[in-house]
């Protein structure tokens, strides 16, 4: 446990001369925020003042359950500009599973499984890295590219494109 021992109780002197300007002057910043924002600040004060507070019967509406009736996720290969491969769900753009990236080693550009072997702290699920496994230290060229890679991979996975 530790004690704290101050040399004064209460709030600090700065303190309270910051809280009496703030209240002293609370006409001029309502004004100015009303200035700015084109008499929103004090609409919105007003309806904060009026609306009632919302009554929870439950605490089961705090928590977002997901619907029974959510679609199945679309998954398409998607590469990012710095190079990162990830499967994202086409509906809500939220990303499934990451692949690995494509990174300059070598003097050109190599796609990477994201795998304990090639460096990475977390890697991608087992079954997802022995079916990608013949693409890890594939090297880009002019004779691939990355929308080669793209593709061949969207194959593999069996995603239409």
């Amino acid at each position: 446990m530790i004690d704290i021992i101050s040399k004064s109780d209460g709030p600090r002197k700065e303190d309270v001369q910051a809280q009496k300007l703030i209240k002293e002057n609370q006409h001029v910043i309502r004004g100015l925020a009303d200035g700015l924002t084109q008499g929103q600040y004090s609409a919105s004060r007003a309806a904060q003042n009026t609306s009632p507070a919302p009554e929870f019967k439950s605490s089961t509406h705090l928590v977002n359950i997901p619907e029974s009736t959510a679609k199945p996720p679309k998954p398409y290969l998607r590469i990012s500009m710095n190079g990162r491969v990830v499967i994202v769900d086409q509906e809500t753009n939220q990303q499934l599973h990451y692949v690995g990236e494509i990174r300059n080693q070598q003097g050109g550009e190599v796609f990477l499984l994201a795998s304990k072997k090639n460096g990475f702290f977390s890697q991608a699920d087992e079954e997802l890295l022995a079916h990608l496994d013949e693409f890890d230290q594939s090297k880009l060229s002019s004779d691939y590219t990355e929308e080669m890679l793209k593709r061949d991979l969207g194959k593999k996975l069996g995603f239409e494109e």
